[in-house]
């Protein structure tokens, strides 16, 4: 046996079922792998009844925990896997049949380089489509679709892998020491992030990350979740497991306090908020929340005594462009001489622009 997959979930029990049908039902023979759930719902009776209600399954192993939390759930299924590889997947995705089959495929196609290899994350819409939901705003949902060629990601790609679906090879995961207990959701707390902090470690100790269009999920999207506010909401809480994820020595404690320091800024700033007729205005909306989040997040890990968020020294500006070869250099030379008592962090977010803009924007 080389293949572990494990399906960490919190109180969503109707959609584990659907999940663990569909693990169960694939073309690799159960005596090949091994499903392992760890549930982390701290719910120990309604979870115990779950477990006790599962049948046929001769490879499944479930384990309750006594913590929540996505990362320390994934660490968890690290630290219990005895398979070569380990796949992980949500509870609320469903695998193709030759799922757990094409993970081998892949692996023994790129060989002993390859310490993570994902794929595809497809949306399983619950209602129709929003008009104004477009490609570019999928990422935020938890899809990514790079195309039907193998891509290797380092730390400077474009491109990324979820954990809904992607396999580690156990050993080099162990050897970064799995994936960050404060990074990842947490109770209805959506910070994000752990999968990224877990890969950008394996890639800097020198394997490669895959992306394989063999492997491919599908993720369920509930019908309130495709909401402009939801996506704003989500881009906050990025920012902030930016600024986390960069900073060394943030621990649980501090993750907790920043909690309820943040979550009632979140709520003001989303306060009377209205539906954008307008994909650009909402992208800026999103880039705008994201930059909140990351500074309300520096403001508070740098102020740990206790005290409220104090006022920010920093301004955070987010320039959209589109095919702007022609004018982005004027507004980058507006941005970077503006002066007073403050400092300015620029970003610029690009939105796909065919007229050099991207080559411009690498070589300022």
């Amino acid at each position: 046996m080389k293949l572990t997959i494990a399906v960490c979930t919190y109180r969503r029990f109707d959609w584990l079922k659907k999940c663990l049908d569909a693990l169960k039902n694939q073309t690799l023979p159960s005596h090949e792998y091994k499903i392992l759930v760890i549930d982390n719902s701290l719910t120990k009776e309604k979870s115990g009844n779950f477990r006790d209600s599962l049948q046929g399954f001769s490879n499944l192993q479930y384990i309750i925990t006594d913590r929540c939390g996505i990362g320390y759930a994934r660490t968890v299924a690290m630290e219990k896997c005895s398979t070569e590889f380990l796949a992980y997947t949500d509870d609320d995705c469903l695998v193709p049949s030759d799922w757990a089959e094409n993970i081998l495929k892949a692996f023994e196609r790129h060989g002993e380089g390859a310490g993570v290899i994902g794929g595809r994350v497809i949306p399983d819409w619950e209602a129709d489509r929003p008009g104004w939901l477009d490609d570019d705003l999928l990422a935020p949902l938890g899809m990514i679709d790079w195309g039907d060629e193998d891509i290797f990601i380092d730390q400077d790609s474009c491109q990324w892998l979820l954990s809904a679906n992607a396999v580690y090879r156990t050993r080099v995961l162990r050897m970064v020491g799995g994936f960050p207990s404060h990074l990842g959701r947490k109770r209805a707390l959506p910070l994000a992030h752990e999968e990224f902090a877990a890969n950008h470690a394996i890639n800097a100790i020198g394997y490669d990350l895959v992306y394989s269009p063999l492997l491919s999920v599908k993720h369920f999207v509930p019908a309130a979740r495709a909401d402009q506010k939801m996506l704003c909401r989500d881009a906050f809480w990025d920012g902030v497991s930016q600024v986390l994820f960069r900073n060394s020595g943030v621990e649980m404690d501090d993750v907790d306090r920043l909690s309820g320091l943040l979550l009632p800024l979140q709520e003001q700033f989303l306060t009377d908020f209205k539906e954008f007729a307008s994909q650009d205005d909402l992208k800026q909306k999103i880039s705008q929340m994201r930059g909140r989040g990351w500074q309300a997040a520096e403001d508070a890990l740098g102020n740990r005594a206790g005290k409220d968020l104090k006022q920010p020294s920093v301004i955070y500006l987010v320039t959209p462009s589109l095919n702007a070869s022609r004018t982005i250099d004027q507004t980058i030379a507006s941005v970077t001489a503006q002066a007073g008592d403050f400092s300015i962090r620029y970003h610029i977010q690009d939105g796909g622009s065919t007229d050099g803009t991207i080559e411009k924007l690498e070589q300022k």
